[in-house]
C-alpha cells in the first residue's frame, strides 16, 4: 500500500523510504545472520562430539591392549 507520504515525496522528487519496511528488512537480515551463526555453531559442536567419541573409543582400545 502506498501512503499519502509517498505522493508528497514524489512531488518533491525525493526518494520515499518506508521506515517500517527498512526496519523489517534490517531485522530479517539480523535474523538470517543469527540463524547462519547458529548453524555454524551446531556443525562445530557435532564435529567436536564426533572427535570426542573417536578419542574415547581409541582410549578404550588402548586400555584393552594394555591389560
Amino acid at each position: 500500500m502506498i501512503s499519502c507520504h509517498h505522493f508528497h515525496f514524489q512531488a518533491r522528487n525525493v526518494e520515499y523510504k518506508d521506515k517500517d519496511a527498512e526496519e523489517w528488512l534490517s531485522f530479517m537480515k539480523e535474523v538470517s545472520a543469527a540463524e547462519q551463526e547458529s548453524r555454524t555453531i551446531i556443525e562445530e559442536d557435532k564435529e567436536e562430539a564426533a572427535l570426542a567419541t573417536q578419542i574415547e573409543q581409541a582410549n578404550e582400545q588402548i586400555a584393552c591392549l594394555e591389560k
